[in-house]
Protein backbone atom coordinates (compact mmCIF):
# COMPACT_ATOMS: atom_id res chain seq x y z
CA UNK A 1 0.00 0.00 0.00
CA UNK A 2 2.80 2.23 0.64
CA UNK A 3 4.65 1.47 -2.58
CA UNK A 4 1.70 2.52 -4.57
CA UNK A 5 0.61 5.84 -3.01
CA UNK A 6 4.27 7.20 -3.47
CA UNK A 7 4.33 6.09 -7.26
CA UNK A 8 1.03 8.16 -6.93
CA UNK A 9 2.88 10.92 -5.81
CA UNK A 10 5.68 11.06 -7.91
CA UNK A 11 3.22 10.77 -10.94
CA UNK A 12 1.20 14.16 -9.70
CA UNK A 13 4.68 15.60 -9.14
CA UNK A 14 5.81 15.24 -12.97
CA UNK A 15 2.43 16.66 -13.77
CA UNK A 16 2.68 19.59 -12.11
CA UNK A 17 6.59 20.65 -12.96
CA UNK A 18 5.28 19.55 -16.84
CA UNK A 19 1.99 21.77 -16.50
CA UNK A 20 5.18 24.74 -14.91
CA UNK A 21 6.73 24.81 -17.96
CA UNK A 22 4.33 24.60 -20.39
CA UNK A 23 3.35 27.86 -19.10
CA UNK A 24 6.68 29.27 -18.93
CA UNK A 25 7.46 28.77 -22.76
CA UNK A 26 4.34 30.34 -23.72
CA UNK A 27 4.68 33.10 -22.14
CA UNK A 28 8.31 33.14 -23.25
CA UNK A 29 7.14 32.31 -26.69
CA UNK A 30 4.59 35.62 -26.52
CA UNK A 31 7.55 37.88 -25.02
CA UNK A 32 9.19 36.72 -28.19
CA UNK A 33 6.38 37.62 -30.85
CA UNK A 34 6.94 40.89 -32.04
CA UNK A 35 4.61 43.89 -30.72
CA UNK A 36 1.36 43.53 -33.23
CA UNK A 37 -0.69 47.47 -33.50
CA UNK A 38 -4.06 47.40 -32.58
CA UNK A 39 -6.29 48.31 -35.60
CA UNK A 40 -7.39 52.21 -35.56
CA UNK A 41 -10.76 52.71 -34.58
CA UNK A 42 -13.38 54.09 -37.22
CA UNK A 43 -13.45 58.07 -36.92
CA UNK A 44 -17.07 59.21 -37.00
CA UNK A 45 -17.26 62.32 -37.88
CA UNK A 46 -20.43 64.82 -36.03
CA UNK A 47 -21.86 67.43 -38.07
CA UNK A 48 -21.29 71.10 -37.84
CA UNK A 49 -22.18 74.31 -39.24
CA UNK A 50 -20.13 75.73 -41.90
CA UNK A 51 -19.04 79.02 -40.47
CA UNK A 52 -19.09 80.22 -44.14
CA UNK A 53 -21.71 79.72 -46.51
CA UNK A 54 -20.06 77.17 -49.38
CA UNK A 55 -21.10 79.58 -52.38
CA UNK A 56 -18.65 77.04 -54.18
CA UNK A 57 -20.92 74.19 -54.22
CA UNK A 58 -23.59 75.73 -56.24
CA UNK A 59 -21.03 76.75 -58.87
CA UNK A 60 -19.70 73.75 -59.36
CA UNK A 61 -22.08 71.20 -58.48
CA UNK A 62 -19.82 68.31 -60.04
CA UNK A 63 -16.39 68.25 -60.43
CA UNK A 64 -14.50 64.74 -62.17
CA UNK A 65 -11.06 63.43 -62.12
CA UNK A 66 -9.29 60.55 -64.55
CA UNK A 67 -6.86 59.69 -61.17
CA UNK A 68 -10.11 59.10 -58.59
CA UNK A 69 -13.55 58.78 -58.91
CA UNK A 70 -16.64 59.38 -56.55
CA UNK A 71 -19.81 58.82 -55.62
CA UNK A 72 -22.89 59.26 -53.01
CA UNK A 73 -26.10 57.47 -51.94
CA UNK A 74 -28.82 57.91 -49.34
CA UNK A 75 -30.77 55.34 -47.53
CA UNK A 76 -33.82 57.16 -47.85
CA UNK A 77 -36.00 58.74 -50.33
CA UNK A 78 -36.99 61.79 -47.98
CA UNK A 79 -36.30 62.51 -44.22
CA UNK A 80 -38.29 64.72 -41.50
CA UNK A 81 -36.44 67.46 -39.51
CA UNK A 82 -34.66 66.19 -36.00
CA UNK A 83 -33.97 63.45 -37.85
CA UNK A 84 -30.67 62.46 -39.85
CA UNK A 85 -29.52 62.01 -43.53
CA UNK A 86 -28.13 58.80 -43.92
CA UNK A 87 -25.78 56.99 -46.41
CA UNK A 88 -22.59 56.70 -48.15
CA UNK A 89 -19.93 58.23 -49.95
CA UNK A 90 -17.67 55.56 -52.38
CA UNK A 91 -14.31 56.62 -53.88
CA UNK A 92 -12.35 54.63 -56.25
CA UNK A 93 -8.40 55.72 -56.50
CA UNK A 94 -7.35 54.28 -60.01
CA UNK A 95 -4.12 56.20 -60.34
CA UNK A 96 -1.13 53.85 -61.19
CA UNK A 97 1.66 53.09 -59.00
CA UNK A 98 3.88 55.34 -60.64
CA UNK A 99 1.88 58.27 -59.42
CA UNK A 100 1.33 59.49 -56.14
CA UNK A 101 -1.86 60.61 -54.76
CA UNK A 102 -2.09 62.39 -51.57
CA UNK A 103 -4.87 62.91 -49.99
CA UNK A 104 -6.20 66.04 -48.44
CA UNK A 105 -9.59 66.43 -47.41
CA UNK A 106 -13.06 64.07 -47.59
CA UNK A 107 -16.24 66.00 -46.57
CA UNK A 108 -20.20 66.22 -46.68
CA UNK A 109 -22.04 68.94 -47.44
CA UNK A 110 -25.58 69.48 -47.07
CA UNK A 111 -27.29 72.74 -48.12
CA UNK A 112 -30.99 73.89 -48.50
CA UNK A 113 -30.97 76.20 -51.38
CA UNK A 114 -34.11 78.61 -51.99
CA UNK A 115 -34.08 79.71 -55.52
CA UNK A 116 -36.32 82.34 -57.84
CA UNK A 117 -36.98 81.23 -61.70
CA UNK A 118 -33.14 79.53 -61.48
CA UNK A 119 -31.72 82.92 -61.56
CA UNK A 120 -31.89 84.30 -57.68
CA UNK A 121 -30.12 81.47 -55.54
CA UNK A 122 -29.55 81.66 -51.70
CA UNK A 123 -28.04 79.24 -49.09
CA UNK A 124 -30.40 78.83 -46.60
CA UNK A 125 -28.64 76.50 -44.23
CA UNK A 126 -25.08 74.55 -44.40
CA UNK A 127 -24.57 71.25 -42.45
CA UNK A 128 -21.40 69.54 -42.80
CA UNK A 129 -18.86 66.27 -41.93
CA UNK A 130 -15.10 65.89 -42.29
CA UNK A 131 -13.42 62.30 -42.21
CA UNK A 132 -9.94 63.34 -43.33
CA UNK A 133 -8.25 66.45 -42.17
CA UNK A 134 -4.85 67.01 -40.52
CA UNK A 135 -5.78 64.95 -37.34
CA UNK A 136 -7.55 62.25 -38.99
CA UNK A 137 -6.27 60.17 -41.83
CA UNK A 138 -7.23 57.80 -44.47
CA UNK A 139 -8.52 54.60 -43.71
CA UNK A 140 -5.50 51.73 -43.42
CA UNK A 141 -6.99 50.23 -46.65
CA UNK A 142 -5.66 52.86 -48.89
CA UNK A 143 -3.06 54.22 -46.50
CA UNK A 144 0.47 53.94 -48.08
CA UNK A 145 2.79 54.65 -45.39
CA UNK A 146 1.02 53.27 -42.21
CA UNK A 147 3.74 55.59 -39.53
CA UNK A 148 2.46 59.03 -41.22
CA UNK A 149 1.40 60.44 -38.46
CA UNK A 150 0.42 64.04 -39.67
CA UNK A 151 -1.27 65.72 -42.85
CA UNK A 152 -2.15 67.83 -44.38
CA UNK A 153 -1.96 65.24 -46.98
CA UNK A 154 -1.73 61.89 -47.08
CA UNK A 155 -0.40 59.41 -49.57
CA UNK A 156 -2.48 56.94 -50.82
CA UNK A 157 -2.22 53.65 -52.68
CA UNK A 158 -4.63 52.58 -55.57
CA UNK A 159 -8.13 51.17 -53.87
CA UNK A 160 -11.90 51.30 -53.28
CA UNK A 161 -13.01 52.67 -50.00
CA UNK A 162 -16.65 53.47 -48.67
CA UNK A 163 -16.93 56.65 -46.15
CA UNK A 164 -21.01 56.01 -44.32
CA UNK A 165 -22.33 59.24 -42.95
CA UNK A 166 -25.03 60.33 -40.92
CA UNK A 167 -26.18 63.76 -40.90
CA UNK A 168 -27.97 65.43 -38.58
CA UNK A 169 -31.09 67.63 -38.80
CA UNK A 170 -32.15 69.94 -36.84
CA UNK A 171 -36.07 70.67 -35.91
CA UNK A 172 -35.82 74.14 -36.95
CA UNK A 173 -34.22 72.73 -40.60
CA UNK A 174 -36.34 75.17 -42.71
CA UNK A 175 -38.99 74.69 -45.29
CA UNK A 176 -39.24 71.58 -46.65
CA UNK A 177 -38.58 71.30 -50.83
CA UNK A 178 -40.68 72.45 -52.90
CA UNK A 179 -41.10 72.77 -56.76
CA UNK A 180 -43.25 75.11 -58.98
CA UNK A 181 -42.49 76.79 -62.33
CA UNK A 182 -41.11 80.25 -61.23
CA UNK A 183 -39.83 79.27 -57.33
CA UNK A 184 -38.66 75.78 -55.08
CA UNK A 185 -36.78 74.46 -52.40
CA UNK A 186 -34.05 72.07 -52.56
CA UNK A 187 -31.64 70.75 -50.18
CA UNK A 188 -28.24 68.78 -52.25
CA UNK A 189 -25.80 66.76 -50.34
CA UNK A 190 -22.35 66.85 -52.10
CA UNK A 191 -19.51 64.96 -51.58
CA UNK A 192 -16.16 66.26 -52.48
CA UNK A 193 -12.78 65.12 -52.04
CA UNK A 194 -9.23 67.38 -52.20
CA UNK A 195 -6.43 65.27 -53.45
CA UNK A 196 -2.94 66.62 -54.59
CA UNK A 197 -0.69 64.57 -57.74
CA UNK A 198 3.04 66.72 -57.43
CA UNK A 199 2.44 69.87 -56.53
CA UNK A 200 -0.75 70.49 -58.05
CA UNK A 201 -4.37 69.92 -56.26
CA UNK A 202 -7.42 68.88 -57.40
CA UNK A 203 -11.28 68.32 -56.36
CA UNK A 204 -13.48 66.23 -57.36
CA UNK A 205 -17.16 66.74 -56.56
CA UNK A 206 -20.74 64.66 -56.78
CA UNK A 207 -24.23 65.52 -55.69
CA UNK A 208 -27.66 63.89 -54.68
CA UNK A 209 -30.76 65.55 -54.51
CA UNK A 210 -32.87 64.99 -50.49
CA UNK A 211 -36.20 65.94 -49.69
CA UNK A 212 -36.63 67.09 -46.64
CA UNK A 213 -39.79 67.83 -44.80
CA UNK A 214 -40.50 70.34 -41.97
CA UNK A 215 -41.54 68.95 -38.29
CA UNK A 216 -44.64 69.10 -37.12
CA UNK A 217 -43.20 69.16 -33.43
CA UNK A 218 -41.25 72.50 -34.44
CA UNK A 219 -44.94 73.64 -35.95
CA UNK A 220 -47.07 72.74 -32.70
CA UNK A 221 -44.95 75.33 -30.93
CA UNK A 222 -44.14 78.00 -33.15
CA UNK A 223 -47.74 78.34 -34.73
CA UNK A 224 -51.66 77.80 -34.08
CA UNK A 225 -53.13 75.08 -32.51
CA UNK A 226 -53.80 72.02 -34.67
CA UNK A 227 -57.51 71.58 -33.50
CA UNK A 228 -58.42 75.77 -33.89
CA UNK A 229 -61.30 76.09 -35.95
CA UNK A 230 -61.52 78.68 -38.49
CA UNK A 231 -64.51 80.51 -39.96
CA UNK A 232 -65.20 83.35 -42.19
CA UNK A 233 -68.94 84.88 -42.80
CA UNK A 234 -69.80 87.18 -45.68
CA UNK A 235 -73.06 88.94 -46.17
CA UNK A 236 -74.07 90.34 -49.91
CA UNK A 237 -77.68 92.86 -49.94
CA UNK A 238 -78.78 92.91 -53.51
CA UNK A 239 -80.65 95.71 -55.05
CA UNK A 240 -83.11 96.57 -55.51
CA UNK A 241 -83.42 96.32 -51.71
CA UNK A 242 -86.36 94.40 -51.70
CA UNK A 243 -84.37 91.41 -53.58
CA UNK A 244 -82.86 90.98 -49.80
CA UNK A 245 -80.00 89.51 -48.60
CA UNK A 246 -77.59 86.16 -49.28
CA UNK A 247 -75.15 85.44 -46.00
CA UNK A 248 -72.11 82.56 -46.60
CA UNK A 249 -70.47 81.17 -43.55
CA UNK A 250 -67.87 78.74 -44.51
CA UNK A 251 -65.74 76.61 -41.52
CA UNK A 252 -62.68 73.92 -41.12
CA UNK A 253 -62.43 72.11 -38.44
CA UNK A 254 -58.39 72.69 -38.11
CA UNK A 255 -55.57 75.06 -40.73
CA UNK A 256 -53.17 72.17 -41.08
CA UNK A 257 -54.31 69.45 -44.12
CA UNK A 258 -51.81 67.15 -45.70
CA UNK A 259 -50.92 67.27 -49.34
CA UNK A 260 -52.53 63.95 -51.40
CA UNK A 261 -55.66 64.04 -48.75
CA UNK A 262 -58.82 66.01 -48.31
CA UNK A 263 -59.78 69.15 -46.79
CA UNK A 264 -63.84 69.19 -45.29
CA UNK A 265 -65.30 72.44 -45.23
CA UNK A 266 -68.67 73.13 -43.49
CA UNK A 267 -71.03 75.37 -45.68
CA UNK A 268 -74.25 77.28 -43.98
CA UNK A 269 -76.02 79.69 -46.40
CA UNK A 270 -79.01 81.86 -45.23
CA UNK A 271 -80.86 82.62 -48.10
CA UNK A 272 -82.89 86.24 -46.99
CA UNK A 273 -83.57 86.40 -50.47
CA UNK A 274 -86.29 86.02 -53.81
CA UNK A 275 -83.64 83.73 -55.49
CA UNK A 276 -82.90 80.30 -55.53
CA UNK A 277 -79.33 78.87 -54.82
CA UNK A 278 -78.46 75.71 -56.30
CA UNK A 279 -74.82 75.20 -56.80
CA UNK A 280 -71.46 75.59 -54.32
CA UNK A 281 -68.37 75.77 -56.00
CA UNK A 282 -65.11 75.29 -53.78
CA UNK A 283 -61.45 75.97 -55.29
CA UNK A 284 -57.85 75.70 -53.65
CA UNK A 285 -55.64 78.50 -54.57
CA UNK A 286 -51.92 78.84 -54.37
CA UNK A 287 -50.31 82.20 -53.85
CA UNK A 288 -47.15 82.60 -54.25
CA UNK A 289 -45.94 86.18 -53.48
CA UNK A 290 -42.33 87.13 -54.70
CA UNK A 291 -40.23 89.85 -53.43
CA UNK A 292 -37.98 90.66 -56.67
CA UNK A 293 -37.51 93.98 -55.91
CA UNK A 294 -38.63 94.84 -52.43
CA UNK A 295 -37.48 92.41 -49.96
CA UNK A 296 -39.18 92.19 -46.50
CA UNK A 297 -37.20 93.95 -43.68
CA UNK A 298 -36.58 91.22 -40.85
CA UNK A 299 -38.64 88.38 -42.08
CA UNK A 300 -41.99 90.16 -41.30
CA UNK A 301 -44.41 89.50 -43.05
CA UNK A 302 -46.56 92.49 -44.26
CA UNK A 303 -42.97 95.37 -43.81
CA UNK A 304 -43.41 95.27 -47.40
CA UNK A 305 -45.54 94.96 -50.31
CA UNK A 306 -44.60 91.57 -52.78
CA UNK A 307 -43.33 92.41 -56.25
CA UNK A 308 -46.21 90.51 -57.58
CA UNK A 309 -48.39 87.43 -56.64
CA UNK A 310 -48.70 84.23 -58.38
CA UNK A 311 -52.22 82.71 -58.39
CA UNK A 312 -52.86 78.89 -59.60
CA UNK A 313 -56.34 76.82 -58.83
CA UNK A 314 -54.77 73.50 -57.83
CA UNK A 315 -58.15 71.86 -57.27
CA UNK A 316 -62.07 72.55 -57.90
CA UNK A 317 -65.25 70.71 -56.85
CA UNK A 318 -68.41 71.20 -57.13
CA UNK A 319 -71.87 70.32 -55.52
CA UNK A 320 -75.48 70.64 -57.19
CA UNK A 321 -78.83 70.32 -56.64
CA UNK A 322 -79.64 66.78 -56.37
CA UNK A 323 -80.56 63.86 -54.31
CA UNK A 324 -77.87 64.66 -51.58
CA UNK A 325 -78.67 68.88 -51.28
CA UNK A 326 -81.94 69.95 -52.69
CA UNK A 327 -80.71 73.36 -52.75
CA UNK A 328 -82.07 76.82 -51.21
CA UNK A 329 -84.90 78.23 -51.55
CA UNK A 330 -86.10 81.73 -50.45
CA UNK A 331 -86.41 82.67 -46.65
CA UNK A 332 -84.55 79.40 -45.84
CA UNK A 333 -81.28 78.57 -44.82
CA UNK A 334 -79.25 74.62 -44.87
CA UNK A 335 -76.12 73.77 -44.00
CA UNK A 336 -73.88 70.94 -46.30
CA UNK A 337 -70.14 69.71 -46.11
CA UNK A 338 -68.27 69.72 -48.77
CA UNK A 339 -64.88 67.76 -49.56
CA UNK A 340 -61.99 69.19 -51.86
CA UNK A 341 -59.11 66.86 -52.70
CA UNK A 342 -55.40 68.77 -52.14
CA UNK A 343 -52.89 67.36 -54.97
CA UNK A 344 -49.58 66.06 -53.90
CA UNK A 345 -46.52 67.98 -53.63
CA UNK A 346 -48.27 70.70 -52.08
CA UNK A 347 -46.40 72.35 -48.92
CA UNK A 348 -46.76 75.77 -47.24
CA UNK A 349 -43.47 77.78 -47.40
CA UNK A 350 -43.12 80.32 -44.83
CA UNK A 351 -42.13 83.78 -45.71
CA UNK A 352 -38.15 83.77 -46.81
CA UNK A 353 -35.83 86.15 -48.67
CA UNK A 354 -37.59 85.81 -52.44
CA UNK A 355 -40.92 84.22 -51.56
CA UNK A 356 -43.63 82.47 -49.71
CA UNK A 357 -46.50 80.19 -50.75
CA UNK A 358 -49.74 80.42 -49.30
CA UNK A 359 -52.61 78.34 -49.41
CA UNK A 360 -56.86 79.14 -49.65
CA UNK A 361 -60.22 77.77 -49.97
CA UNK A 362 -62.33 79.60 -52.00
CA UNK A 363 -66.11 78.57 -51.42
CA UNK A 364 -68.17 80.35 -53.81
CA UNK A 365 -72.45 80.33 -54.10
CA UNK A 366 -74.95 82.76 -55.61
CA UNK A 367 -78.38 82.67 -57.18
CA UNK A 368 -78.46 80.04 -60.16
CA UNK A 369 -80.06 82.55 -62.73
CA UNK A 370 -77.37 85.67 -61.64
CA UNK A 371 -74.30 84.56 -61.37
CA UNK A 372 -73.36 88.57 -60.83
CA UNK A 373 -74.00 88.30 -57.57
CA UNK A 374 -72.03 85.51 -55.79
CA UNK A 375 -70.56 85.61 -52.20
CA UNK A 376 -67.21 84.83 -51.77
CA UNK A 377 -65.47 82.99 -48.26
CA UNK A 378 -61.96 82.63 -48.78
CA UNK A 379 -60.23 80.05 -45.36
CA UNK A 380 -56.49 80.25 -45.37
CA UNK A 381 -55.07 76.65 -44.49
CA UNK A 382 -51.42 75.46 -44.14
CA UNK A 383 -50.69 72.52 -46.50
CA UNK A 384 -48.04 69.88 -44.57
CA UNK A 385 -46.28 66.92 -46.54
CA UNK A 386 -47.98 63.67 -47.56
CA UNK A 387 -44.93 62.36 -45.18
CA UNK A 388 -45.33 64.05 -42.31
CA UNK A 389 -48.83 62.26 -41.35
CA UNK A 390 -46.72 59.03 -39.40
CA UNK A 391 -45.69 61.62 -37.17
CA UNK A 392 -48.90 63.43 -36.87
CA UNK A 393 -50.22 60.23 -35.69
CA UNK A 394 -47.54 59.63 -33.08
CA UNK A 395 -47.13 62.76 -31.42
CA UNK A 396 -51.09 62.54 -31.44
CA UNK A 397 -52.34 66.06 -33.60
CA UNK A 398 -55.90 66.12 -33.64
CA UNK A 399 -58.35 65.17 -30.48
CA UNK A 400 -61.16 64.48 -32.88
CA UNK A 401 -61.74 61.00 -32.30
CA UNK A 402 -62.06 60.43 -36.50
CA UNK A 403 -58.97 62.20 -37.16
CA UNK A 404 -56.65 59.17 -36.97
CA UNK A 405 -58.93 56.42 -38.21
CA UNK A 406 -60.14 58.84 -41.31
CA UNK A 407 -56.15 59.34 -42.22
CA UNK A 408 -54.95 55.48 -41.94
CA UNK A 409 -58.08 54.99 -43.94
CA UNK A 410 -57.30 57.74 -46.46
CA UNK A 411 -53.22 56.55 -47.01
CA UNK A 412 -54.61 52.78 -47.51
CA UNK A 413 -56.78 53.49 -50.78
CA UNK A 414 -55.41 54.23 -54.19
CA UNK A 415 -54.87 57.88 -55.44
CA UNK A 416 -57.85 58.81 -57.02
CA UNK A 417 -57.98 59.90 -60.31
CA UNK A 418 -59.36 63.10 -61.88
CA UNK A 419 -63.18 62.58 -63.09
CA UNK A 420 -66.21 64.07 -64.46
CA UNK A 421 -69.20 62.27 -63.22
CA UNK A 422 -72.93 63.45 -64.34
CA UNK A 423 -76.11 61.88 -64.17
CA UNK A 424 -80.22 62.79 -65.00
CA UNK A 425 -81.87 65.32 -63.71
CA UNK A 426 -82.42 65.98 -59.87
CA UNK A 427 -79.80 64.11 -58.81
CA UNK A 428 -76.15 64.84 -57.50
CA UNK A 429 -73.36 66.22 -60.23
CA UNK A 430 -69.88 65.76 -58.72
CA UNK A 431 -66.99 67.18 -60.49
CA UNK A 432 -63.56 67.25 -59.89
CA UNK A 433 -60.70 68.52 -61.23
CA UNK A 434 -56.83 68.62 -59.88
CA UNK A 435 -53.65 70.40 -61.43
CA UNK A 436 -50.71 69.54 -59.60
CA UNK A 437 -47.02 70.46 -61.01
CA UNK A 438 -46.51 67.21 -58.23
CA UNK A 439 -43.02 68.80 -57.28
CA UNK A 440 -41.57 65.64 -56.77
CA UNK A 441 -37.21 65.73 -56.85
CA UNK A 442 -36.06 64.10 -60.41
CA UNK A 443 -34.70 60.66 -59.81
CA UNK A 444 -31.01 59.80 -60.55
CA UNK A 445 -30.50 57.58 -63.11
CA UNK A 446 -28.58 54.42 -62.24
CA UNK A 447 -25.86 52.61 -64.06
CA UNK A 448 -26.80 49.14 -65.45
CA UNK A 449 -23.63 47.75 -63.09
CA UNK A 450 -24.77 49.77 -59.89
CA UNK A 451 -26.20 48.09 -56.55
CA UNK A 452 -29.55 48.55 -56.19
CA UNK A 453 -29.55 47.90 -52.77
CA UNK A 454 -29.75 51.55 -51.26
CA UNK A 455 -32.97 53.73 -51.81
CA UNK A 456 -31.74 57.04 -53.84
CA UNK A 457 -33.96 60.23 -53.49
CA UNK A 458 -35.13 59.92 -56.79
CA UNK A 459 -38.85 59.58 -56.96
CA UNK A 460 -40.26 56.03 -56.76
CA UNK A 461 -43.15 54.97 -59.73
CA UNK A 462 -46.31 53.45 -58.30
CA UNK A 463 -47.69 50.12 -59.56
CA UNK A 464 -50.46 50.22 -62.20
CA UNK A 465 -53.48 49.86 -60.90
CA UNK A 466 -56.15 48.47 -63.93
CA UNK A 467 -59.27 50.33 -63.85
CA UNK A 468 -62.34 48.59 -62.40
CA UNK A 469 -65.67 47.86 -64.05
CA UNK A 470 -68.32 50.22 -63.57
CA UNK A 471 -70.59 47.42 -62.67
CA UNK A 472 -69.45 43.93 -60.99
CA UNK A 473 -72.33 40.87 -60.79
CA UNK A 474 -73.02 39.13 -57.65
CA UNK A 475 -75.35 35.87 -56.67
CA UNK A 476 -78.04 36.58 -54.86
CA UNK A 477 -79.32 34.31 -51.68
CA UNK A 478 -82.18 33.41 -54.15
CA UNK A 479 -80.12 32.72 -57.38
CA UNK A 480 -80.99 35.81 -58.92
CA UNK A 481 -77.46 38.00 -60.52
CA UNK A 482 -77.35 41.34 -58.87
CA UNK A 483 -75.82 44.14 -60.73
CA UNK A 484 -73.29 46.43 -57.93
CA UNK A 485 -71.84 49.77 -58.97
CA UNK A 486 -68.34 50.11 -58.66
CA UNK A 487 -68.84 53.78 -56.03
CA UNK A 488 -70.99 51.05 -54.06
CA UNK A 489 -68.08 48.75 -53.98
CA UNK A 490 -65.51 50.94 -53.23
CA UNK A 491 -67.53 52.72 -50.25
CA UNK A 492 -68.78 49.51 -48.64
CA UNK A 493 -64.29 48.80 -48.56
CA UNK A 494 -63.78 51.99 -46.72
CA UNK A 495 -66.31 51.39 -44.66
CA UNK A 496 -64.52 47.87 -43.28
CA UNK A 497 -61.39 49.74 -43.17
CA UNK A 498 -62.77 52.42 -41.19
CA UNK A 499 -64.12 49.52 -39.15
CA UNK A 500 -61.15 47.67 -38.65
CA UNK A 501 -59.42 50.57 -37.46
CA UNK A 502 -62.14 52.31 -35.29
CA UNK A 503 -65.03 49.83 -34.57
CA UNK A 504 -65.96 52.86 -31.41
CA UNK A 505 -67.02 54.51 -34.20
CA UNK A 506 -69.60 52.33 -35.75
Amino acid sequence: MEHNTSVETQQTESLASNATSDEEASAISVRAQPSQKLPRPAFRPSTFVRPSLPQDLLLNPVISSTALKADIFITSPFHIAGGCVAGKLNISINAPDSTEVQLGRVAVDLIGVEELSWSSRRIIQALALEFIDDNHPPPPSILRQQDQNSGPFWIVKPGDEVFPFSVDLPLDVGPGTFSSANARIRYVIYGTILFKIGNVKYLVRCCRDVAITPSISELRSTRLDFDHEIKVSEERTFTPANDGYLKLTASISRPYWFSGGSAFVDVLIENGSLYHIGKIRIKLVRHISVYKDSKPSDGEPGSSEPTFTLKKTMARSELNTGSRWTGLKMDKQASVTCEIEIPKGQLTIPLGTFFEVQYFVVVTTGPKLDPRNRVHAVLPIQVLHTHSIHEALLSGIGNKPSFSSFSVVRRSLPTQRPSTATTTTRTAIRRRHTESDLSQVEPVPMAENQSSDHVTSGTATPPKILQESKTASLQGLDGTTIRVNASQQRADRLAQLVYAVDPELF
